[in-house]
């Protein structure tokens, strides 16, 4: 489904939370998308479960775009097609989160993400038309790979001032960081993938009266951070010193030591690390198979 233009040696030497990765043409000039696709999406969307929101430099209220009706026996929530479209043409953005849960193809398109990296992913959907885009200047706290399905989008990257942060490390403090420069100046187009290593300042910008359509898919990787977390929740209560108590005037520092001391043989072993990597992966979603893809002529009994 997807051509990443080098191998996956390449790509982790060269790229992974390095360098970004721009693939011309990564769908292999095959449309995954139509906009009919985009409608039947947002037509089977439950809006009760908020994962989808109108952004212009802010949250616009759901109020103004979301209607409460009666659907029989229950009370239900709808989008007003006719707002939507209204605020899109304004400016601004129509985000669809988790699409990965709610679409077949944006699912699969992640799995083929995922079988390349080792990384199981999640993916939010961006529709927009014209204005500043949803977020301006922002990094992510997990690695993306954009995929423009529709129309056409521009984007600039700009070189990282806090690099790998963690998942609670976001950039919505630190806007002044940002360089001034873009170290990249790109349009992606219907069919292009975008990799951008988390720590990345960017910015994407719709060329105005364009409709585009583009997902991007976040990697969540397990860090060293989370691994030595990890170990301790499994490792710490099988140690004798580390079920001790800490109290005032007691010598607390020689049992941290020696406590500290076996620490490290613990965490470098293979199979602990391992184990880790394998929940890891386990946490994963990955496409519903289908139940539907029997012959046309029937099954033989």
């Amino acid at each position: 489904m997807l051509d990443f233009g080098l191998s996956r040696t390449e790509f982790f030497s060269s790229h992974f939370e390095q360098n970004p990765l721009l693939v011309h043409g990564a769908l292999g000039g095959k449309p995954l998308f139509a906009w009919s696709d985009v409608d039947d999406i947002l037509h089977a969307w439950n809006v009760a479960e908020a994962d989808i929101e109108l952004r212009k430099g802010h949250v616009i209220s759901p109020e103004l775009y979301v209607q409460s009706y009666q659907d029989i026996d229950d009370r239900r929530l709808r989008l007003l097609a006719a707002e939507v479209r209204r605020y899109i043409e304004e400016g601004a953005t129509l985000v669809m989160r988790r699409l990965d849960l709610r679409c077949r193809k944006v699912a699969r398109l992640c799995d083929c993400i995922a079988e390349y990296t080792g990384h199981r992913l999640v993916a939010d959907g961006y529709v927009a038309l014209r204005g500043e885009g949803a977020f301006g200047k922002h990094w992510e706290t997990h690695d993306v790979f954009a995929v423009q399905l529709l129309g056409r989008k521009r984007w600039r990257l700009y070189r990282p001032t806090f690099p790998l942060p963690m998942p609670e490390q976001n950039s919505f403090a630190r806007e002044e960081d940002c360089p001034a420069r873009p170290a990249l100046d790109i349009w992606l187009e219907a069919g292009d993938l975008l990799y951008i290593p988390r720590g990345w300042w960017h910015e994407t910008l719709p060329q105005d009266g364009m409709p585009s359509f583009h997902v991007a898919a976040g990697a969540h990787t397990g860090k060293v951070a989370d691994y030595i977390a990890w170990c301790c929740d499994r490792v710490l209560p099988d140690l004798l010193g580390a079920r001790a108590t800490l109290r005032p005037g007691a010598d607390n520092m020689s049992v941290l030591r020696e406590l500290l001391d076996e620490m490290p043989r613990r965490l470098l072993d293979e199979r602990l690390v391992n184990a880790f990597l394998r929940q890891i992966q386990a946490m994963g979603n990955h496409p519903y198979p289908g139940i539907t893809n029997w012959s046309e002529t029937g099954l033989k009994g």
